[in-house]
This record gives C-alpha cells, sequence and structure tokens, in this order.
C-alpha cells in the first residue's frame, strides 16, 4: 500500500466537506496570525495595545448587557 492510496482512502472515510472544511479554516488561522503581527509591527506598541483593548472590551460587552443584545436580535 502506497501514500496515496492511504491518503486517498482516509479522505473518503472523513468527507471532501470536512477536510476542505479543515484546510479551510487552517489557512484562515494562519493568514489571520499573520496580518494581526504586520497590524501590530505597523502601528507600534501604544496603538496596538489600544486596539486590544478596545476588542477584548467588544468580546466581553455581551456579559455587560446580561444577554440582552442576543435576545432582540441585535
Amino acid at each position: 500500500m502506497n501514500y496515496t492510496s492511504i491518503l486517498k482512502k482516509w479522505i473518503d472515510n472523513i468527507g471532501k466537506k470536512r477536510l476542505f472544511f479543515f484546510i479551510s479554516h487552517l489557512v484562515y488561522n494562519i493568514v489571520l496570525f499573520l496580518v494581526l503581527i504586520t497590524a501590530a509591527k505597523i502601528c507600534g506598541p501604544e496603538e496596538w495595545g489600544i486596539i486590544t483593548l478596545l476588542l477584548l472590551v467588544s468580546t466581553y460587552s455581551s456579559l455587560f448587557t446580561l444577554g440582552i443584545n442576543n435576545g432582540l436580535g441585535v
């Protein structure tokens, strides 16, 4: 048994849609990482710290509203 037949058998078992989803998710995370590193280098520590703080606040803002935004569909 060679590697190509093993790979084809593995792809058939998990399905092509799942494989494509896995690959796209992996590529998305790699590109996002590279963009964030580049943006941090361009902005500098002070501006990037402010951006990171605002992203953190926006992430946890739904906790402060006790989920009302999600309940209203906003």
